[in-house]
């Protein structure tokens, strides 16, 4: 290279960055393996399947749009080449580069070295032993695309949604105790040193709460004794301390959960859930609308919603409910608005509690289209999702004071794990 580029190799506790003339901006994670990156003013992120997502934003008729799209194997050929190409360029010839090492010379070389050893072969071969440990991970909450997952059950108990196809692959099982210590044993060998990366516990798949309440017992207590879980969450320095000595130390355990357990299980038993560190439960509430959730073939009623929330939340569980915009389209808006806001003002949340507002996007290979198309459903356009989205948030009664949930929006084609 003719002139010096500023080169920036940073060591973290848990992770890598190289940063080339502030343009290019690689992350790795304590194994060398790429996490994401900042190329020319696009964000990529990487999979563990070896699947590279490109995330960038453009304007359509003055509106900003943010726009995403998997990469095809060629591409991912390419990036990773470049990337490979440079990163030894700077290990192996740097004079040319004016290179800035705000911590530990020596580490940062070992883990520089590291990062182009775990080129697009060795990545695809990691996938590989990845695909051998877990079924697909097809969505989680926004809030837990740092999380370990432990996948204790497969598939989903339900699975008759007309919208979703994420577990459509799968018959809902349980695990056994001696399954998941080795799937356990599995995923701290595969995580290796990167563990530490993760931030939480999440339990996959669709519901894993639902199991009888003697085995989900069990199942947390062998996962307490085989990780650091913080034991209060008012204790969280003591989280990040572990965490500064390059410990894998988590914050609490996650899990979406359904309806029906809502319902079933008692105050009591979330309170034994909560007294093992699961911290919050994510419902798919997709609308308040009795009539809108029939037409989704999507089982309850706003009572039972409000019902099944309120107890989670008086067992010390948090929540997350997730709400569905555009879903139904025009013919049904008026009525998913106003049941909608209707439910959540009934709901006790606060301040630890989500609301997630996701745009409606029915996925290949499901029947909903059908339906729709049956019942001369409209899709609304991008900006009647606006325009819903605005109208739930501004008919809640959550009005942003401190023990408010937090009101955030949800995009699932944004997920890869």
């Amino acid at each position: 290279m003719n002139e010096s580029h500023k080169v920036i190799l940073q060591v973290k506790n848990h992770a890598f960055t190289v940063s080339i003339d502030l343009k290019t901006i690689y992350s790795f994670d304590r194994k060398g393996r790429l996490i994401g990156a900042y190329v020319e003013g696009i964000n990529y992120r990487r999979g563990f399947g070896n699947q590279v997502l490109r995330k960038w934003s453009q304007y359509d008729n003055g509106v900003r749009k943010r726009q995403r799209r998997l990469l095809t194997v060629r591409e991912r050929q390419f990036f990773f080449w470049q990337m490979t190409e440079a990163l030894r360029d700077i290990r192996e010839n740097p004079e040319p580069y004016d290179i800035e090492i705000p911590r530990d010379v020596q580490t940062a070389y070992q883990w520089l070295q590291r990062s182009f050893d775990f080129d697009y072969g060795a990545l695809e071969q990691d996938a590989e032993r990845y695909h051998q440990i877990y079924k697909p991970v097809t969505i989680l909450p926004p809030d837990q695309y740092y999380a370990l997952v432990l996948q204790i059950t497969e598939g989903c108990s339900y699975n008759k949604c007309t919208f979703c196809n994420f577990y459509q692959d799968r018959p809902f099982r349980i695990k056994s105790p001696d399954e998941l210590d080795t799937h356990i044993k599995e995923v701290r060998e595969f995580f290796g040193e990167s563990l530490g990366l993760r931030q939480s516990l999440f339990l996959a798949d669709a519901n894993a709460l639902i199991m009888p309440q003697k085995r989900l017992l069990t199942m947390l207590d062998r996962i307490n004794k085989s990780f650091y879980i913080l034991p209060d969450p008012d204790q969280r320095e003591r989280l990040l301390s572990k965490r500064r000595q390059g410990e894998a130390a988590f914050d609490g355990i996650y899990s979406f959960i359904d309806l029906f357990t809502g319902e079933y299980k008692s105050e009591a038993q979330f309170r034994e859930m909560a007294d093992r560190g699961v911290r919050r439960a994510y419902i798919g509430m997709e609308s308040g609308s009795k009539k809108l959730l029939e037409f989704l073939n999507k089982p309850g009623s706003k009572p039972e919603l409000v019902d099944a929330v309120n107890k989670v939340k008086a067992g010390g569980v948090n929540v997350g409910v997730i709400v569905l915009i555009g879903a139904g389209g025009v013919q049904y808006q008026d009525v998913h608005v106003a049941e909608t806001i209707d439910a959540l003002n009934q709901m006790e949340l606060q301040r630890d509690d989500f609301i997630y507002f996701s745009d409606f996007y029915p996925q290949t290979d499901t029947p909903y289209q059908l339906v729709a198309d049956s019942e001369s459903v409209e899709a609304l356009n991008y900006q009647e999702l606006r325009t819903q989205e605005n109208q739930i948030r501004n008919g809640i009664r959550y009005s942003g004071t401190g023990d408010s949930p937090k009101l955030t929006s949800y995009d699932i084609r944004e997920f890869l794990y």
